[in-house]
Protein backbone atom coordinates (compact mmCIF):
# COMPACT_ATOMS: atom_id res chain seq x y z
CA UNK A 1 0.00 0.00 0.00
CA UNK A 2 1.35 3.30 -1.09
CA UNK A 3 1.83 5.94 1.50
CA UNK A 4 0.62 9.61 0.85
CA UNK A 5 2.82 11.50 -0.75
CA UNK A 6 2.04 14.81 0.64
CA UNK A 7 0.10 16.40 3.64
CA UNK A 8 -2.45 18.92 3.82
CA UNK A 9 -1.44 22.11 3.42
CA UNK A 10 -3.40 25.61 2.64
CA UNK A 11 -2.77 26.74 -0.37
CA UNK A 12 -0.10 30.03 -0.61
CA UNK A 13 -3.09 32.55 -2.25
CA UNK A 14 -6.80 32.34 -2.13
CA UNK A 15 -9.01 29.60 -4.55
CA UNK A 16 -10.86 31.02 -7.61
CA UNK A 17 -14.37 29.87 -7.34
CA UNK A 18 -14.35 27.13 -10.45
CA UNK A 19 -17.66 28.63 -11.88
CA UNK A 20 -16.40 32.18 -12.05
CA UNK A 21 -12.88 31.13 -13.67
CA UNK A 22 -13.14 30.89 -17.21
CA UNK A 23 -12.88 26.46 -18.29
CA UNK A 24 -12.26 25.97 -14.64
CA UNK A 25 -8.82 26.74 -15.40
CA UNK A 26 -7.49 28.05 -11.61
CA UNK A 27 -5.76 26.09 -8.77
CA UNK A 28 -6.95 22.98 -7.84
CA UNK A 29 -6.22 20.63 -5.43
CA UNK A 30 -6.26 16.76 -5.95
CA UNK A 31 -7.29 14.82 -2.77
CA UNK A 32 -6.75 11.39 -1.16
CA UNK A 33 -9.07 10.01 1.33
CA UNK A 34 -7.62 6.76 2.98
CA UNK A 35 -9.11 4.08 5.52
CA UNK A 36 -7.34 2.70 8.66
CA UNK A 37 -4.17 1.02 7.57
CA UNK A 38 -3.56 4.13 5.10
CA UNK A 39 -5.79 2.10 2.24
CA UNK A 40 -6.71 4.56 -0.26
CA UNK A 41 -10.75 4.79 -0.63
CA UNK A 42 -11.32 7.82 -2.73
CA UNK A 43 -9.05 10.05 -4.88
CA UNK A 44 -10.67 12.97 -6.64
CA UNK A 45 -9.89 16.88 -7.78
CA UNK A 46 -12.09 20.24 -6.42
CA UNK A 47 -10.84 24.18 -6.05
CA UNK A 48 -11.94 23.77 -2.57
CA UNK A 49 -11.37 20.72 -0.80
CA UNK A 50 -13.48 21.40 2.92
CA UNK A 51 -16.18 22.38 0.39
CA UNK A 52 -16.26 19.08 -1.11
CA UNK A 53 -15.74 16.84 1.85
CA UNK A 54 -18.85 18.17 3.20
CA UNK A 55 -20.40 17.16 0.29
CA UNK A 56 -18.81 13.81 0.67
CA UNK A 57 -20.12 13.61 4.17
CA UNK A 58 -23.70 14.07 3.45
CA UNK A 59 -24.01 11.60 0.36
CA UNK A 60 -21.56 8.75 0.50
CA UNK A 61 -21.91 6.03 2.69
CA UNK A 62 -18.29 5.19 2.82
CA UNK A 63 -17.74 8.53 4.70
CA UNK A 64 -17.36 6.95 8.19
CA UNK A 65 -14.17 4.98 6.93
CA UNK A 66 -12.15 8.15 6.05
CA UNK A 67 -9.27 8.06 8.94
CA UNK A 68 -7.06 10.85 7.04
CA UNK A 69 -6.88 13.29 3.97
CA UNK A 70 -3.81 14.46 1.91
CA UNK A 71 -4.06 17.46 -0.77
CA UNK A 72 -1.71 18.11 -3.82
CA UNK A 73 -2.17 21.50 -5.54
CA UNK A 74 -1.82 21.76 -9.39
CA UNK A 75 -1.69 25.41 -10.93
CA UNK A 76 -4.37 24.19 -13.49
CA UNK A 77 -7.79 21.98 -13.49
CA UNK A 78 -6.19 20.27 -16.86
CA UNK A 79 -3.10 19.07 -14.97
CA UNK A 80 -5.22 17.89 -11.73
CA UNK A 81 -7.41 15.65 -14.12
CA UNK A 82 -4.30 14.24 -15.73
CA UNK A 83 -3.16 12.98 -12.40
CA UNK A 84 -6.20 11.87 -10.57
CA UNK A 85 -7.23 9.34 -14.11
CA UNK A 86 -3.39 8.37 -13.64
CA UNK A 87 -3.59 7.98 -9.81
CA UNK A 88 -6.95 5.59 -9.81
CA UNK A 89 -5.84 3.78 -13.12
CA UNK A 90 -3.13 2.63 -10.98
CA UNK A 91 -3.83 2.49 -7.63
CA UNK A 92 -7.78 1.63 -7.98
CA UNK A 93 -8.93 3.30 -4.83
CA UNK A 94 -12.48 1.14 -3.83
CA UNK A 95 -14.68 3.79 -3.99
CA UNK A 96 -13.97 5.66 -7.43
CA UNK A 97 -16.27 4.77 -9.74
CA UNK A 98 -14.63 6.48 -13.17
CA UNK A 99 -11.39 5.15 -14.62
CA UNK A 100 -11.87 2.34 -12.32
CA UNK A 101 -11.89 -0.20 -15.02
CA UNK A 102 -14.33 -3.15 -13.84
CA UNK A 103 -14.98 -1.80 -10.15
CA UNK A 104 -17.22 1.13 -11.86
CA UNK A 105 -20.17 -1.68 -12.66
CA UNK A 106 -19.68 -3.64 -8.77
CA UNK A 107 -19.30 0.47 -7.18
CA UNK A 108 -22.91 1.18 -8.77
CA UNK A 109 -24.66 -1.70 -7.72
CA UNK A 110 -23.74 -1.09 -4.23
CA UNK A 111 -24.02 2.49 -4.21
CA UNK A 112 -27.56 1.42 -5.33
CA UNK A 113 -28.65 -1.36 -3.11
CA UNK A 114 -27.25 1.58 0.06
CA UNK A 115 -28.98 4.25 -1.11
CA UNK A 116 -32.44 1.91 -1.16
CA UNK A 117 -31.30 1.19 2.70
CA UNK A 118 -30.63 5.10 3.33
CA UNK A 119 -34.20 6.06 2.16
CA UNK A 120 -36.91 6.14 4.76
CA UNK A 121 -39.68 3.64 4.36
CA UNK A 122 -43.05 4.80 2.95
CA UNK A 123 -45.38 5.73 5.69
CA UNK A 124 -48.04 2.53 6.06
CA UNK A 125 -51.43 2.83 3.88
CA UNK A 126 -54.16 4.07 6.17
CA UNK A 127 -56.16 0.35 6.47
CA UNK A 128 -58.83 -0.24 4.05
CA UNK A 129 -62.38 0.30 5.12
CA UNK A 130 -64.31 -2.94 5.83
CA UNK A 131 -67.02 -3.45 3.18
CA UNK A 132 -70.33 -2.27 3.58
CA UNK A 133 -71.72 -5.53 3.85
CA UNK A 134 -70.53 -6.60 7.07
CA UNK A 135 -72.55 -3.54 8.82
CA UNK A 136 -76.29 -4.72 10.60
CA UNK A 137 -78.59 -2.72 7.56
CA UNK A 138 -79.61 0.73 8.64
CA UNK A 139 -83.04 0.70 10.22
CA UNK A 140 -86.26 2.49 7.94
Amino acid sequence: MSTPRCTEQPPPRALPDRKKTPGGSGRTALYRLYGTDDRLLYVGITTNPKKRWHAHSRDKYWWPEVTHKSIEWFETRKSAERIEKIEITEEQPIYNRNHNGDRRRQLQCEDNRRAKQLLPKPPPTPATPAPLSIYPPFPQ
